[in-house]
């Protein structure tokens, strides 16, 4: 297994666990920056990945909440290696 980077705009970290298809890898501070984003919004779950995508071509300092949402964690198991 090779150094897997964070696919977010602007995150140097590595060693990410989550690939979600056609959107790259995820690390850990990211998605609980995408679970904050989320929780502030009123997305449709069937367009979990398209705001994904929106959110990972933001720059990563744009961001500064951090929070819990069971329905990403859901999204982000399924992109997840075990």
């Amino acid at each position: 297994m090779g150094v897997m980077s964070c696919s977010k705009r602007d995150c140097e970290n590595i060693m990410c666990d989550t690939y979600v298809d056609g959107v790259g890898y995820v690390c850990w501070e990211c998605k609980d920056m995408f679970k904050q984003w989320m929780s502030t919004s009123e997305t449709h779950p069937g367009r979990i990945k398209q705001e994904f995508e929106a959110f990972m071509n933001e720059h990563k300092s744009d961001f500064s909440f951090y929070d819990a949402s069971f329905l990403v964690d859901e999204f982000f198991e399924q992109y997840t290696n075990r």
